[in-house]
């Protein structure tokens, strides 16, 4: 649920899904760390356009802060999930046939609150329409109801009237129908410079959320974001065997480096980025212009890392 009580991203668990068949063997396997990776898995799915996750275990990885191998089992090797016949992305056809039911349910829902102001208002969808009448007046039509002012008499027939005239004073009918011109244009420019006001102050505070970063990504703050880097540094040179060194010290230096990326990058933005560097022959120092390893700190320079990220080095 949001903050509001809504269930925006809701899906339903069975209170006993832990003892199914399939599940069994995954806890057999890998205990509950397992089990919690197959419901954040799942998690990330009820985020996913048409529930499919693309088949990049080393981003998931990143993302729950687990090994890819894990991962990779968890999806492959328990029945639990299906993948495309590309073999690109993996879904999972019971949590599928769950969410069916789910937007269904919302399907009609939303249908029958349009329907039921379709009848509040009239065929008319409760759109106002105004007409000029014979005597200069106006006619206002709102779903059925129908006003007429600019002459000495308003009839307004609703349901709770029987059609009765009420008359205006002759000063009352002047406020109406005498109304300045240069009063429209105020009210005009007023509006005007109220919307052009809460533009600027909508920027501004996008600017300003950015600069203070008090924003958070999958309920991570920067910092958590700053640590989990640093440490799948070290995890993608093991995965990948890499000849770039790994690093002990997380310095001021290496920590202010850390916070400019994830600032400017999304997590599998940065998950990407190291499968480029770890997999580089240039960076790993096998060719004729790189006899070295590079390290982390050339890395995650701002504009190495751009350069990595592109795949341009």
């Amino acid at each position: 649920m949001d903050k509001k009580g809504n269930k925006t991203n809701y899906f339903s668990h069975d209170s006993n899904a832990r003892n199914s068949d399939k599940l069994i063997r995954l806890r057999m396997r890998h205990k509950a760390a397992g089990y919690g990776v197959y419901f954040m898995i799942l998690e990330r799915l009820r985020e996913e356009p048409n529930y499919m996750s693309v088949k990049d275990y080393n981003m998931i990885a990143f993302d729950l802060r687990e090994d890819a191998s894990l991962i990779k089992s968890v999806v492959e090797d328990f029945g639990l999930f299906v993948f495309t016949d590309d073999g690109k992305y993996f879904y999972s056809e019971s949590f599928n046939r769950r969410m069916a039911v789910k937007d269904e349910k919302a399907r009609k829902q939303a249908e029958a609150g349009r329907k039921a102001m379709q009848r509040r208002w009239g065929k008319n969808d409760g759109k106002v329409t105004e007409k000029t009448t014979e005597n200069g007046g106006k006619t206002t039509e709102n779903g059925g109801k129908t006003t007429e002012n600019g002459g000495k008499s308003t009839a307004c027939n609703n349901d709770n009237s029987s059609g009765s005239v009420t008359d205006l004073g002759e000063n009352d009918n002047l406020l109406i129908t005498n109304l300045g011109e240069n009063d429209n244009k105020k009210s005009k420019v007023k509006k005007s410079k109220e919307k052009e006001s809460k533009e600027i102050n909508k920027e501004k505070n996008k600017e300003t959320k950015k600069e203070k970063n008090t924003c958070e990504e999958n309920g991570k703050t920067v910092e958590e974001k700053i640590l989990g880097t640093f440490k799948f540094f070290n995890e993608m040179i093991e995965y990948y065997h890499s000849s770039i060194r790994p690093v002990k010290m997380l310095t001021y230096e290496r920590h202010r480096k850390l916070e400019d990326v994830v600032l400017h990058y999304k997590s599998e933005d940065i998950a990407a980025a190291m499968r480029n560097a770890m997999t580089s022959d240039y960076l790993n120092g096998r060719t004729s212009r790189r006899k070295l390893p590079a390290d982390f700190d050339w890395i995650f320079e701002p504009k190495n890392f751009a350069k990595i990220f592109e795949g341009s080095v």
